[in-house]
């Protein structure tokens, strides 16, 4: 994978009931909290547990 695809965020907030019109920090930083992963800041590391978890295949992340 290459890039951070926008439509899987869209999925995120559709599937959680975040709501889907906008993607924003504030969203990412709830993410960490429901979740339990610490809200006090966003990270790849992050964004990699969340694909093992929810099985949505961990390649289309990347640092750059």
């Amino acid at each position: 994978g290459s890039q951070i695809s926008l439509h899987r965020f869209f999925v995120y907030n559709y599937v959680f009931g975040l709501g889907g019109s906008q993607i924003s920090l504030c969203r990412f930083f709830a993410y960490n909290y429901v979740f339990g992963l610490g809200g006090s800041g966003i990270s790849f590391r992050r964004f990699f547990v969340y694909n093992y978890v929810f099985g949505l295949d961990g390649s289309w992340i990347s640092l750059r």
